[in-house]
């Protein structure tokens, strides 16, 4: 039997921790003792994420987190690091939190997100074979064995149900060629649960079955029919699959890509085979010289052919690295496998087979009437015979000929737009609405609002789902939701059909970008290119003024440039302040202290935090505020504020103590592997080549920043370039080896 997988095995130096404190405790103490279970790894991590409790995403790719429970990633320097940091967290659990419980799982990857199943790697299912209603009390005693057996796993309750088993015989179904979707198909029938559509009327939803009148069981099991024609597997591909079990190679997506490439040309040797065994037919000789020297003769050459083929992938195995080395390692064994396969098939069968089946050649037995019948290979090798009589009489002009079609081919491979992953033709597109830092939720929402109506009047819009102040749950794979801010915004939208979708970006991804004052709505079609823009330059330095020299010379001259939109900074806005610093002499001398003049300005102006009410496991701030709240004040009107003392019924204005003055803070300072780093990111129109702009910005680059480049400051290209060049560069290596 051959290993079947989903993908092949790949390297992780990255993980997800779920752990269970099974205990009642708040979100903070979970948020505590999380964090501390991290920092006791100390230096063997790179990174961490901690998710302690209940998080905002109402879909995910992970399970939901209870108030107790806590996901968290950890990344390590090496994979060969993963096992020894998960022993360190169980020893650590063991000797501080007895009572909880953890599980480990890989962080995934784009593959994993689209192709990856959700299921426990080992499944046991435990059937009586006896007809009757399996013993509870006997599985209680067997799955506690197992636990014994399996100490430090996870092993879920038996869950009692009765089923009614029907056993597929798998040789029956061969010998009469029934595919198990063809058993299901006719079971469904049988069992009136074929659900074609569902029509709905008012609130109430009627199915549409098809299927039979309602029988007994064993009516319907003895009376039902299949009907399915004829299939067959060619013997090579079966042989190929015999080979992959000897081999210890496994059924996954890329070893079975690497038959299906092999299928199309799979017949290619035996054909030839065939061919030169009627041409010496034509020529007189006997069936069993034809059949013998029509393989011997050719043998060589088709040996050197399907080593061609063969040979072309596998420099990838030398060129590509990480998880996409881990994806291509069976691509070529298996293509070569199924194509050398052919090649003993076509050496021995199809010499035996011609032998018995075919008898004369195509001009044996050819009625000679005097009228010319029209043959279809006749026309083609009569036209491909003076093509190539032309080629020999002409042997210079068919090398230039040559020559300019590899030019041609190479001009038009420049021109195109390289992508490693495609786009993705869904009947939806998502709409982000950016405000700039510090826009109040109310202006988020009249510019939400507005969009909605626009977008609502569109007959090619079935539904527009809005999520104000807020991120919408992962809808598609790959489609990462923002984190929330009252400056943000984020629509759903659903269309008539794919070819709507089109439409409606076409039309509205310019129109609209900049419609709203201080607003960027961008429309984005979902996309397998999982990056937040395609276009991004990112400087790196310690001083930040120097690192936002740098970026506002890019993006002046970016904003310039025909094609682009929305060019901005991952450091965001600068956001405004109120400072206040209190006179330790005169705080003292009235009892002032910092703690006490926080806690009484944020009762006015915020709310103070005193605590949550939990109702089950969801739990309720409590807020402490003033009744004279001063959120509408002007910063001259901040001073006026009063403070009490510590002289009973009497309290100060805020002014009379402190030195009040405005100032600006940076809206979010971004570190890359403990570096700062500030990215100019930019959108392209709809229709603009994002290679040529890519291009055009990296001579920009060149000629007018780089030259100027404050010191300290250094530079490198992210978005789809980087994540492009990951993949592409050792893909076209490999390439250019074979």
């Amino acid at each position: 039997m051959i290993d079947k997988e989903r993908l092949p095995a790949m390297t992780y130096s990255d993980m997800l921790v779920r752990i269970d404190w099974n205990d009642r405790i708040s979100a903070e103490e979970n948020a505590r003792r999380t964090e501390n279970l991290v920092a006791s790894l100390g230096d063997r991590i790179l990174q961490s994420t901690v998710m302690a409790g209940v998080q905002q995403f109402v879909l995910s790719h992970t399970e939901e987190n209870g108030v107790a429970e806590a996901t968290v990633y950890l990344k390590c320097h090496e994979p060969d690091d993963v096992a020894p940091v998960q022993d360190a967290i169980r020893g650590y659990l063991a000797a501080n939190a007895p009572a909880a419980r953890c599980s480990f799982g890989v962080s995934g990857n784009v593959f994993d997100m689209i192709f990856a199943e959700r299921e426990a790697v080992l499944t046991a299912r435990l059937r009586s074979t006896t007809g009757h209603s399996a013993d509870p009390e006997q599985l209680q005693r067997l799955l506690g064995r197992i636990r014994d057996a399996l100490p430090g796993q996870e092993i879920p309750p038996v869950a009692m149900q009765e089923d009614i088993l029907y056993i597929a015989q798998p040789d029956r179904m061969a010998l009469y060629g029934v595919t198990y979707n063809d058993l299901i198909a006719a079971l469904r029938n049988a069992l009136n649960e074929n659900t074609l559509f569902t029509v709905t009327t008012g609130d109430e939803s009627l199915p549409v079955v098809i299927g039979n009148d309602l029988r007994s069981l064993d009516d319907l099991l003895g009376n039902t029919f299949i009907h399915t024609p004829e299939a067959e597997i060619p013997v090579g591909i079966l042989m190929a699959f015999i080979v992959m079990r000897l081999t210890g190679m496994s059924s996954n997506l890329m070893s079975l890509g690497g038959i299906a490439m092999g299928v199309g040309m799979i017949v290619d040797n035996s054909i030839i085979v065939i061919d030169a065994y009627l041409e010496y037919l034509d020529k007189g000789y006997s069936r069993w010289y034809a059949a013998v020297y029509s393989a011997k003769n050719y043998f060589s050459s088709i040996l050197l052919a399907t080593l061609c083929i063969c040979v072309i992938f596998f420099p990838l195995l030398f060129t590509m690295t990480g998880q996409m080395l881990d994806f291509v390692t069976f691509f070529p064994w298996t293509l070569s496998i199924s194509l050398m396969v052919s090649l003993a098939v076509a050496m021995v069968f199809i010499p035996l087979l011609e032998r018995v089946l075919i008898k004369k050649g195509l001009k044996s037995g050819r009625e000679n009437t005097g009228k010319k019948r029209f043959n279809l290979l006749d026309t083609v090798q009569a036209v491909y015979t003076r093509a190539l009589t032309w080629t020999f009489r002409f042997p210079k002009a068919t090398i230039g000929l040559g020559i300019l079609t590899v030019a041609l081919a190479i001009l038009m491979i420049t021109q195109l737009s390289q992508r490693m992953m495609p786009i993705a033709d869904r009947d939806q597109f998502a709409v982000e609405i950016y405000l700039p830092q510090g826009t109040s939720l109310d202006r988020t929402a009249a510019v939400s609002d507005s969009l909605y109506k626009l977008l609502s009047e569109d007959e090619r819009i079935l539904s527009v789902t809005s999520f104000i102040g807020t991120s919408s749950p992962r809808f598609q794979a790959t489609y990462a939701p923002n984190l929330a801010g009252k400056n943000y915004a984020q629509f759903i939208v659903n269309t008539a059909s794919v070819e709507a979708t089109r439409s409606v970006l076409d039309d509205y991804t310019d129109r609209y970008a900049d419609y709203f004052p201080d607003a960027y709505v961008k429309f984005k079609q979902l996309d397998y290119q999982n990056v937040s823009s395609p276009l991004e330059i990112r400087f790196m330095g310690d001083d930040i003024a120097r690192l936002k020299q740098a970026g506002d010379s890019l993006m002046a001259v970016l904003r310039e440039m025909d094609g682009l939109v929305w060019v901005h900074t991952n450091y965001e806005e600068a956001l405004p302040d109120v400072r206040v610093r209190l006179d330790p002499v005169e705080a003292s001398r009235l009892g002032i202290t910092k703690a006490m003049a926080s806690a009484d300005l944020a009762i006015r102006y915020d709310g103070l935090s005193v605590g949550s009410l939990w109702e089950g496991d969801y739990a309720l701030p409590i807020q402490l505020r003033s009744d004279k709240k001063g959120e509408g004040d002007a910063f001259d009107k901040v001073g006026d504020q009063y403070l009490p003392t510590i002289v009973p019924g009497v309290s100060v204005p805020l002014r009379q103590v402190s030195t009040i003055e405005g100032g600006w803070n940076e809206g979010q300072i971004v570190r890359r592997n403990g570096v700062r780093t500030l990215s100019v990111f930019a959108e392209v129109t709809r229709g603009t080549n994002q290679n040529a702009m890519q291009k055009r910005i990296e001579r920009v680059m060149e000629s007018r920043i780089i030259p100027t480049l404050p010191e300290g400051v250094t530079y490198e290209y992210g978005g789809a370039k980087e994540l492009d060049f990951e993949t592409m560069n050792p893909l076209m290596q490999g390439l250019a080896i074979a």
